[in-house]
């Protein structure tokens, strides 16, 4: 762990678990960009919550009430009572269509392989549901060796539509792209398209 970040946990333990104080900041200003709209009632998927700061900022400061975490990464965490699983976002233990929305900072361009991790988000969303998804991009975070999807913006629209979902609206930033849209209809990964099945089937 770098100094500065053990510097910061020593002197701020209870609010600088999941990084330090511009990064709080970050967070905020993402989830303030959640539509109002949204009902706070239904159920939102806080795809890599890490130690949990996010899941308190949907819940404090958005108003969410059912909100569930997925990380991979078993960190300390803020609040036991945190509802987060411990799991693979490439293969997450939740039935279909369980969740309304879905909210991640700067997650998906950690997948090796996002296009079945987008087609996974798919089936866990309801048609209609809604997402809101964060994504590092540029060249400056494509040389950061964890970063394996910091593709251009072009790229990650593509993606989404060919996993079933629709962009309505991207927010730009040098270093980081937000993605807003919603489910338009069920894609499954480990169908072939129409077109492709058909062919396979006349052989």
């Amino acid at each position: 762990m770098k100094n500065w970040h053990l510097y910061l946990l020593s002197h701020h333990p209870a609010s600088l678990r999941s990084g330090d104080l511009e990064y709080g900041k970050e967070v905020k200003r993402a989830i303030a960009r959640i539509p109002k709209e949204w009902n706070r009632e239904n159920k939102i998927l806080a795809l890599g919550c890490g130690d949990g700061f996010e899941m308190k900022v949907l819940e404090n400061e958005a108003g969410f009430k059912q909100i569930i975490g997925v990380t991979n990464n078993p960190k300390e965490r803020i609040d036991d009572s945190l509802d987060i699983v411990l799991t693979d976002m490439h293969d997450m233990p939740f039935v279909d269509y369980f969740f309304r929305y879905i909210y991640s900072k700067e997650t998906l361009e950690h997948s090796i392989a996002p296009y079945p991790l987008l087609c996974e988000l798919n089936r866990v969303m309801q048609i209609g549901g809604e997402f809101l998804h964060f994504i590092s991009s540029g060249m400056e975070k494509q040389r950061e060796i964890y970063h394996y999807s910091a593709f251009p913006d072009w790229l990650w629209f593509d993606l989404f539509y060919k996993a079933g979902f629709e962009v309505k609206i991207i927010y730009e930033h040098p270093i980081q792209l937000g993605f807003y849209g919603s489910k338009v209809k069920d894609m499954d990964y480990y169908t072939p398209p129409a077109d492709l099945s058909h062919d396979l089937n006349s052989k």
